[in-house]
């Protein structure tokens, strides 16, 4: 399931409930909209993206 904390914004995924926000710790979480949802996969999308680019090139010149 996809969250958002209402505080600081931060999203990510959790399987199941979750009490506290894993960058602030605070407690207002709320299940995350389909458009929060949406912009968290691409976020993943993208740094998956630039992962696979860097283990691309040689650690040594």
């Amino acid at each position: 399931m996809t969250y958002v904390c209402a505080d600081c914004g931060f999203l990510f995924y959790r399987a199941g409930e979750i009490e506290n926000c894993p960058a602030c710790e605070k407690s207002n979480i709320r299940s995350a909209t389909e458009e929060e949802a949406q912009k968290l996969q691409e976020l993943l999308e993208q740094e998956n993206q630039i992962c696979g680019e860097r283990s691309k090139k040689p650690l040594w010149n």
